[in-house]
């Protein structure tokens, strides 16, 4: 079992918040309350190649030595439900792996037998498959360390889960993880914030909008609409965001979970990359509590990166479903949020891209 600092190191690995980044991202501050213009103005080139450049160690230094130890490429036919019998994976993360790999063009998907497979492509056979004369072994690392010793042991992990169960809450107050996550949200903030769905929304409840950024694009580009953010830990650094945009006469903030009741009033209530933190089990009581809350016509929108359909892109959506794999979570295709989202009610579901890989779902309570 990892202690608290352990699993935290691992988890900020995963999830991209390295200590010299987060030195550097700690000491920006915004020095005048003049809203800055990443609020409004989304950047010229979305960020996927320098995102898959920063997260090809996932691919090297993990998900390859994993499938050299399971002799994937020597299989014709890798099920997620095989790794999870055979080699001990959970379900979510057997689908981590592989899919990561699949973008990667090392795996292609095929249904056989009525069933998801993944077969090794040309490439991989002839330089990851130990038979081929042509064996690139002595390239992939060997995996030495035992992974349930690592926070990606997750990906093994098969017990119980509560609805809870993740382990964002050992970085929940974290100065330094608010920080980072602020920097890297920033370019989704104008381009969200567009969206037309918003333009006929009076109030938006930002729901775990840790420290407001996207909340400051959704507000800043519909003048004419209220945003609140709630979150148990967030709201001393939302406040001086939002004080420091010179927008608190626009957006709010509000201590509290989403796992209690949410508060009324809202016509809209808005996730970004916070689904993709959580099991299948928490998010359908998420979004159960949030059809709940919501009044007829009301909206859940969810702003993350898609898995296609058959989990084997695009690449950074990889990457991500990888890293979230570390806390229990994991990206999902837009037939999964639109199966869970009808579920408990909603309809009209569809997705709309944003930029980049990021989209998003769009449900309507009746």
């Amino acid at each position: 079992m990892l202690g608290a600092t352990t699993c935290r190191w691992f988890s900020r690995i995963a999830l991209g918040v390295f200590s010299i980044s987060c030195a550097s991202i700690v000491s920006f501050r915004v020095s005048s309350s003049v809203q800055s213009s990443w609020i409004t103005e989304g950047p010229s080139v979305d960020d996927s190649i320098v995102f898959n450049a920063v997260s090809s160690h996932l691919l090297a230094k993990m998900a390859l030595p994993m499938a050299k130890a399971g002799h994937l490429f020597s299989m014709h036919c890798i099920r997620p439900q095989w790794m999870k019998d055979a080699l001990n994976y959970s379900e979510n993360g057997a689908q981590a792996v592989l899919s990561l790999l699949a973008a990667s063009d090392l795996l292609a998907y095929q249904q056989e037998g009525g069933a998801n497979c993944y077969s090794p492509t040309e490439a991989a056979k002839l330089y990851l498959a130990e038979e081929s004369p042509f064996y690139y072994g002595s390239w992939v690392p060997t995996w030495e360390t035992p992974i349930a010793d690592t926070c990606f042991g997750q990906l093994y992990w098969n017990g119980g889960l509560t609805v809870e169960a993740n382990h964002m809450s050992e970085l929940a107050g974290d100065e330094a993880f608010f920080q980072a996550m602020k920097f890297i949200t920033r370019q989704r903030a104008a381009t969200a914030g567009q969206h037309g769905v918003f333009r006929n929304i009076k109030h938006v409840l930002d729901v775990g909008g840790g420290p407001g950024t996207l909340t400051l694009g959704l507000a800043g580009n519909n003048p004419s609409m209220k945003a609140s953010i709630l979150d148990p830990f967030s709201c001393p650094t939302a406040r001086k965001e939002i004080d420091d945009q010179g927008m608190s006469d626009h957006v709010t903030c509000i201590t509290g979970s989403m796992f209690d009741p949410l508060p009324r009033g809202f016509d809209a209530m808005f996730f970004g990359n916070v689904l993709h933190d959580w099991h299948d089990k928490a998010v359908r009581a998420i979004i159960s509590n949030v059809y709940k809350s919501l009044g007829s016509g009301g909206f859940m929108i969810i702003h993350e990166q898609l898995l296609n359909p058959n989990k084997d892109g695009p690449l950074d959506a990889a990457y991500m479903n990888f890293r979230m794999a570390c806390v229990r979570g994991k990206q999902r295709s837009f037939p999964e949020f639109k199966t869970m989202l009808e579920a408990v009610g909603f309809d009209s579901v569809k997705s709309s891209m944003t930029e980049g890989h990021y989209s998003l779902v769009i449900a309507r309570k009746p």
